[in-house]
């Protein structure tokens, strides 16, 4: 996938071939273009993602007694969204990792091996249609929603809720409807809404500007709620839980503005700019770990500040300069 420029930002570009047929098909059949558009919108495109059960040697040698116990092998609880494959590492306060839109559970692999040192009990999930989990039916926002509100139940008490792009947009929702509850949020690269990008998304599938509205409105026939009512930003206003939030500016699948919106708009959130580390390698890159783990534990100076009614913390646009280990890197 090609990278272009348009109005000032870059953007990833879908193979010409995509590209042709949606600009071609757009002016021949435009109800079907709409359609297809938004059928490919809610489809992920899953990855070959090593999973925690591969993963777990690597990331958690020292584990190796845990390992023939059982502690890398999968559950598959059976959810109302299907059956998910579930992993349970470490012991200790929960903390519940959520992937993103065409990730899976060992994209957060990574993170978990460093809570588990910091003696806590992280549970990692494939989402329906990623990863080992069913693929049968749609997926969309609602279905993640849907299946952290019935896991939460699941798997006790959520101490932190680390969540990435599109997960971080659910986590967001869930958290802010009170359908999970946790004493603290760590979200990367949050998306806002899926239809916050969808102009973006139709510039990546090369869909003319024109067709957008038919797309975004075929999409809510298919996931049965309208656009304006599922928004992370809109969700939070008034949630005290304090949240870390981490962007990189030169995100190119979710654009660096959706993860300011959030901070602004969750009261007791701190965000810190990740410049280099971009939408997938700020989940390995080790600043961005200590930095998460600090906060878990209870280490981040910003979420004190703000819980001690510290308004100005985050400047005019909701933004922190990046703190101790994170500064550095």
């Amino acid at each position: 996938m090609s990278t272009n420029s348009t109005n000032g930002r870059s953007v990833r570009e879908a193979p010409l071939a995509i590209r042709s047929w949606f600009g071609a098909i757009s002016y021949v059949a435009p109800g079907l273009a709409e359609r297809q558009a938004a059928k490919l919108f809610i489809t992920p495109q899953v990855r070959r993602t090593p999973s925690p059960t591969e993963l777990h040697a690597t990331l958690l040698p020292e584990r190796s007694m845990e390992r023939r116990a059982g502690e890398n092998g999968p559950a598959y609880p059976e959810l109302s969204s299907g059956r998910i494959a579930l992993w349970s590492w470490g012991r200790g306060p929960t903390v519940l990792l959520v992937h993103g839109w065409a990730g899976a559970a060992g994209d957060m692999a990574p993170i978990a091996a460093e809570l588990v040192r910091a003696g806590y009990r992280t549970v990692l999930f494939d989402m329906p249609g990623h990863g080992n989990s069913d693929k049968r039916g749609p997926t969309n926002l609602l279905v993640y929603i849907e299946t952290l509100t019935e896991l939460a139940k699941l798997i006790g008490p959520i101490d932190t809720v680390v969540a990435h792009s599109l997960g971080g947009c659910a986590s967001a929702i869930a958290l802010g409807e009170g359908s999970v509850t946790a004493r603290r949020a760590v979200l990367l690269a949050p998306a806002l809404s899926p239809w916050a990008f969808s102009w973006h998304f139709a510039k990546v599938i090369g869909l003319p500007a024109a067709r957008v509205p038919g797309m975004v409105a075929r999409t809510e026939e298919i996931v049965g709620r309208k656009a304006d009512s599922l928004n992370a930003a809109e969700a939070v206003r008034g949630l005290q839980t304090p949240a870390l939030i981490l962007h990189d500016p030169e995100d190119l699948d979710v654009p660096f503005d959706h993860g300011q919106a959030l901070a602004a708009a969750w009261q007791n959130a701190e965000f810190v700019p990740r410049p280099g580390v971009g939408h997938r390698r700020i989940l390995k890159d080790a600043a961005t770990m200590r930095g998460i783990v600090g906060f878990v534990t209870g280490g981040t100076e910003g979420a004190e500040e703000k819980s001690g009614g510290a308004q100005g913390a985050r400047g005019a646009e909701g933004t922190r300069a990046p703190q101790g280990e994170m500064q550095r890197a």
